[in-house]
């Protein structure tokens, strides 16, 4: 994720770091899950906290950016973005599969409910900026 948020630009950039929040908003809800530990779901909340405000942020700067664009580019790249989400969060589930299995989550739901997740963002990117981030 390091390197591939240098290269590119800011549009690159926040699409890459929405990656791993997104992946982040789902695995760290399926690791306080997985183990009964109060401090380890303590900490996972507070991590989810940050990670949503980090999306709300992106999100709204994501969507000015894109509000430049023409309608067929910013399609495309969205349709782009969600492409290397998906191809982000197989690997990653596939490479967490073992906490995975602790929650009781398939990989599959794992991917579907990050791909979700991307959906709704996108859709909500391609509306425009908004002060409330509802699709989280």
């Amino acid at each position: 994720f390091v390197a591939l948020r240098h290269v590119g630009g800011l549009r690159r950039e926040i699409c890459v770091l929405l990656t791993a929040e997104l992946i982040a908003l789902s695995y760290y809800r399926v690791l306080a899950q997985a183990y009964e530990d109060p401090v380890l779901a303590a900490a996972c909340e507070r991590i989810l906290l940050d990670e949503r405000g980090h999306v709300a942020f992106h999100r709204s700067t994501l969507s000015l950016e894109f509000a430049g664009m023409a309608p067929a580019a910013r399609t495309a790249s969205v349709l782009a973005w969600r492409a290397f989400v998906a191809a982000t969060v197989k690997v990653v589930a596939l490479d967490h599969r073992a906490v995975l299995a602790l929650a009781g989550v398939s990989r599959r739901e794992f991917e579907r409910e990050v791909r979700g997740r991307a959906r709704r963002l996108a859709d909500a990117v391609k509306r425009g900026p908004v002060e409330e981030p509802a699709w989280i």
